[in-house]
């Protein structure tokens, strides 16, 4: 079943225009929410390079991580922190 009439296409780019104008603002909205907040922007001296530590990350510095629960789950995450203790 599609569309046959001439009505039918304009009212689908209507359709999808409208959609399409509403949706820009709203994006922009919502990625205004989106944008870090948490203050924290201290600095911490740089750490030593080695083989271990390739980026110098001061190691006596805290570290906060986030990990997404999907994909390979929580055993990816568990087994890099398993490699580094």
């Amino acid at each position: 079943m599609g569309f046959t009439s001439e009505f039918d296409r304009r009212d689908l780019v209507k359709r999808t225009a409208a959609i399409g104008l509403i949706s820009v603002p709203t994006m922009t909205a919502l990625s205004a929410c989106a944008t870090g907040g948490g203050g924290g922007t201290q600095q911490v001296a740089e750490g030593r390079r080695s083989a271990r530590n390739p980026l110098g990350v001061n190691e006596s510095a805290g570290l906060d991580v986030v990990i997404f629960d999907g994909g390979f789950g929580e055993e990816y995450a568990r087994a890099a922190q398993a490699k580094l203790t």
